[in-house]
């Protein structure tokens, strides 16, 4: 039996604190692999908006969707918390709104 795991948690910082059990720690980390948040690599950003843009408007039938350099800038910006879920959900929803027009993520500055 496999089991994959994941967490936004410093497992180590937790034992040590007391609030994760070293043994179940031990048990689960036999293959580590460490994503960095998307705000560490906004670079990608860029790519993965178009991605993502392709993705919606193909799915919605919506060819006509577009964005800015302006727009990259915009995103770029943004903290994302929600990491790449949350780029994916944002992209989703203005396409929708945007009528197959000018996408616009500005609708999103309240997170700010």
């Amino acid at each position: 039996m496999s089991i994959i795991a994941a967490t936004n948690k410093d497992l180590k910082d937790d034992i040590t604190a007391g609030r994760f059990r070293q043994d179940l720690y031990y048990r689960l980390n036999v293959f580590l692999l460490e994503v960095p948040p998307l705000k560490s690599g906004i670079e990608d950003i860029h790519l993965l908006t178009s991605h993502f843009v392709k993705l919606f408007a193909k799915k919605v039938n919506c060819q006509g969707a577009h964005y800015t350099q302006a727009d990259i800038v915009e995103l770029q910006n943004y903290d994302w918390p929600g990491n790449v879920r949350e780029l994916q959900n944002v992209i989703e929803c203005a396409i929708i709104v945007s009528e197959c027009g000018s996408l616009q993520f500005n609708l999103y500055s309240q997170f700010k």
